[in-house]
C-alpha cells in the first residue's frame, strides 16, 4: 500500500483491511487483491484514492480490486460486509485509535451541529414534530462524540447510546444525573413525534430538547478543542 500511504491522501486514510482469498491464505496466481480503505472524509476522499489507483495500476500488474467505506460506517459497523470485513479480514494500516476516534467525534459535533441549527428553524416555523425529532438527534450525535471519547466503539441502537452515555457520564458524576434523565425524556418525545400520529408535542417540550442537545454539544465542543 506504499503507492497510498506516500500520497497527501494518506491523512485521511483510518484503516486499510485485506480481505477475501489473500486474507484466508487461499489466494491463486490469478486471485484478486481484495483491499478495504477506511476514510475520515467519505465520497471526498474515496475520489483521490481512485485517482491513485489510476496511477498505480499504470505502474503495476497486480490486480488489486479496492472498496472504500467511511468512518461513520465503523462506528458503529451495522452493514453485514463492512462487519465481516472488519472481523475476519487482515489490517495492515491504521491510524492510531485515538486518533481515529477524535476525528469520528470532530464528525459527528459538526453534524449535530447541523441538526441543532434545522430544528431550530423548524421551532420557528411550528414544525414540533419535525424539531422534536431533529433536536433528539442533535443531542444523540453529541452524546455519541462523547462516548467515543471514553470507549472505542457504539452501540448500535438508540436506547443503547443513552444507557452507554449515562454508564459513562451519569453514573460517574461527570454530568448531573437530571441531564441523563433529560436525554432517555427527549428520547421518548423523539418516537412519539415520529411514529403516534396523535402525539401532541408542544413548543415548550421541544425547547427543552434543543437545550439538551446545546448542553451536550457544547460539552463534546470543549473537550474535542480547537
Amino acid at each position: 500500500m506504499e503507492f497510498l500511504l506516500s500520497r497527501p491522501v494518506a491523512a485521511k486514510v483510518a484503516k486499510v483491511l485485506v480481505f477475501g482469498s489473500v486474507a484466508k491464505g487461499r489466494a491463486t496466481a490469478d486471485s484478486d487483491v481484495d483491499i478495504l480503505i477506511v476514510t475520515l472524509n467519505g465520497d471526498a476522499v474515496a475520489e483521490q484514492i481512485d485517482d491513485a489507483l489510476l496511477d498505480f495500476h499504470g505502474q503495476s500488474a497486480a490486480p488489486l480490486e479496492v472498496v472504500t467505506c467511511a468512518l461513520s460506517e465503523i462506528l458503529p459497523a451495522t452493514d453485514y460486509f463492512v462487519l465481516n470485513v472488519l472481523r475476519y479480514g487482515k489490517e495492515i494500516y491504521s491510524m492510531p485509535q485515538d486518533e481515529i476516534k477524535r476525528a469520528a467525534a470532530r464528525d459527528l459535533a459538526a453534524l449535530a451541529r447541523e441538526y441543532l441549527e434545522a430544528s431550530e428553524e423548524a421551532t420557528e416555523r411550528g414544525r414540533h414534530r419535525l424539531a422534536a425529532d431533529g433536536g433528539y438527534n442533535a443531542a444523540e450525535l453529541a452524546a455519541k462524540g462523547l462516548i467515543l471519547l471514553k470507549v472505542d466503539d457504539l452501540p448500535g441502537s438508540h436506547g443503547g447510546i443513552v444507557q452507554l452515555f449515562g454508564s459513562l457520564y451519569v453514573q460517574s458524576g461527570e454530568v448531573d444525573r437530571e441531564l441523563g434523565r433529560q436525554l432517555n425524556t427527549a428520547l421518548r418525545l423523539r418516537n412519539l413525534a415520529r411514529y403516534r400520529y396523535d402525539a401532541i408535542v408542544s413548543r415548550q417540550d421541544v425547547e427543552a430538547v434543543l437545550r439538551l442537545a446545546k448542553q451536550l454539544l457544547a460539552r463534546l465542543e470543549s473537550q474535542l478543542g480547537p
